[in-house]
């Protein structure tokens, strides 16, 4: 959030820039055992519609975003979950 809000300004005033939001699946749904993780990827995926319709009602049509939704992976992490 602190590195979109340095580079922001000067995206909206060259009228072009690209802000690309790793999140993840998890960001959609919840499973088993993930109740933090997804909450924290919710909230990205929040914030990056909330930037989307930021930069489209200021009329900074140039600025575009893009979430980007990984599925789970097959790690300790997410052991014992089951979706």
């Amino acid at each position: 959030m602190q590195t979109i809000r340095s580079f922001l300004p000067s995206m909206q005033e060259r009228g072009h820039g690209h802000i690309v939001t790793i999140g993840s699946c998890l960001g959609l749904m919840g499973i088993n055992q993930t109740s933090a993780y997804a909450s924290s990827k919710h909230a990205l995926t929040a914030f990056s519609e909330s930037l989307s319709y930021i930069a489209e009602s200021s009329g900074y049509t140039g600025v575009k975003t893009t979430m980007v939704y990984p599925f789970q992976i097959d790690n300790e992490m997410f052991a014992g979950c089951i979706s």
